[in-house]
């Protein structure tokens, strides 16, 4: 219900590797609407702690490829449209 009202009043959702790692965190996910989905780039986890660019970037496409298995879609196509979304987001900047 909270998510569905949410997503009614136009909030973006970003989904990060802990989420997807609980049955209710998966099914946020899916249930998210593509046009509204992110993944979450916050780095590092703790200020000032070392950053792993390479590392981040593992962390992206393992998330981004488990999503796409959940919802059902290619990864090219989920990352396609997450990445149309953040552009638009950072164009609102």
């Amino acid at each position: 219900v909270e998510l569905q009202r949410a997503v009614e009043a136009g909030f973006f959702f970003s989904v990060n590797p802990r989420m997807l790692e609980t049955k209710r965190g998966r099914s946020y996910a899916q249930a998210i609407p593509l046009k509204r989905l992110l993944l979450e780039t916050d780095e590092p986890a703790i200020p000032g702690a070392p950053f792993d660019a390479l590392a981040v970037e593992r962390k992206l496409t393992a998330m981004l490829s488990q999503l796409a298995a959940l919802r059902r879609v290619s990864y090219d196509e989920l990352e396609e449209r997450i990445v149309a979304t953040s552009a638009d987001l950072l164009s609102f900047a």
